[in-house]
């Protein structure tokens, strides 16, 4: 069961998830800190309940896990999630879902390399394999979301470049996008959001007074990681959020229920229109990030508006930088 507390000025909720004991620090208001318990207590009395079919076999999994790629994938995307699939099956020989744990990856990465697959390769192999680790769970078939844990491998050959779009980037989309598009495009470079919380963002979880926005499960989602946090809007975002609200009568901010497949699916179409290439739905939080990287926030601060959990993560945009490193050094004392 999860509990609440109040340590200085500061609430708390405990729980305990798969026998670990979990503490948030939520707000410093009680009324927010009382939703999100609630919210969490949903989320437990869920998870009790999460398996549908433990018994499914690694056959019938990947049958229905392929079917879902045909559906909402490029073909090319398709073939690599087919290839992954055969080299996994063949390695691991996994038989039924429920047994599947992170140590299995961490074999097949071992066994990967020892092969002489290049870092790179086994890293695209590893994107398959994630979103497979997270439709098990959302289908109902592995009690947890362990796709976190899977790590990818350091590729000291390739340094990492970060896409993100530029102010007139932006100016370009907006001019051409759907009222929903421009919602999706404004939501993500003010808040950072991943593509399902912004699917799943509803009136609920904007408190106005505050000006924060609120990233929590719902009974039929869960945010990456379990993750409950806060993050700050700018006063200008406050206004617009308003009067988006003052002509909406649905609970969701987008105006319906999406899927994160449609919103991706939606912002490449409009990202066509305008004309602007090597776009995806999350290069708005990466232009969220490095926009605020360049304007010279710390990457520990970015690292808790984006909401993860290891700083390491942030380092992709620690070359846009320069200056707050430089500033860090002037200011030693000899």
């Amino acid at each position: 069961m999860a509990t609440l507390f109040k340590r200085g000025k500061k609430w708390y909720i405990s729980y305990y998830l798969y026998g670990k004991q979990i503490k948030r620090a939520i707000s410093t208001d009680r009324r927010i800190a009382e939703r999100v318990l609630a919210e969490t207590i949903k989320k437990l009395d869920l998870q009790k309940f999460r398996i549908e079919n433990p018994n499914i076999s690694w056959e019938e999994f990947v049958e229905k896990y392929l079917s879902y790629s045909k559906t909402n994938k490029r073909p090319k995307s398709v073939q690599r999630d087919i290839a992954t699939i055969k080299i996994f099956t063949e390695l691991m020989k996994p038989v039924k879902v429920a047994s599947l744990t992170p140590q299995i990856f961490e074999e097949y990465k071992a066994k990967r390399i020892e092969s002489g697959v290049k870092p790179s390769s086994v890293n695209r192999e590893l994107n398959t394999l994630k979103n497979m680790v997270r439709k098990a769970y959302e289908w109902g078939y592995l009690p947890e979301n362990f796709s976190s844990q899977i790590k990818k491998l350091k590729d000291s050959t390739q340094a990492k470049k970060v896409r993100f779009f530029s102010k007139q980037e932006i100016e370009k989309l907006l001019k051409v996008a759907s009222e929903t598009v421009k919602k999706i495009i404004l939501i993500g470079i003010n808040t950072g959001f991943r593509a399902g919380e912004i699917a799943n963002l509803t009136w609920a979880d904007i408190d106005f007074s505050r000006k924060v926005a609120i990233i929590q499960a719902k009974q039929d989602w869960q945010p990456k990681d379990n993750d409950l946090r806060e993050v700050p809007l700018k006063n200008k975002f406050v206004k617009l959020l308003k009067k988006w609200k003052q002509n909406s009568n649905s609970e969701y901010v987008l105006g319906k229920k999406f899927t994160t497949e449609q919103l991706s699916s939606l912002f490449r179409k409009y990202a066509r229109l305008a004309g602007i290439k090597d776009a995806s739905i999350h290069t708005l939080r990466h232009t969220y990030a490095s926009h605020l990287a360049m304007a010279g926030v710390d990457l520990y601060t970015i690292a808790k508006l984006l909401g993860h959990s290891d700083v390491s993560t942030t380092q992709i945009y620690a070359h846009l930088l320069p200056d707050i490193l430089r500033n860090a050094v002037n200011k030693l004392p000899f």
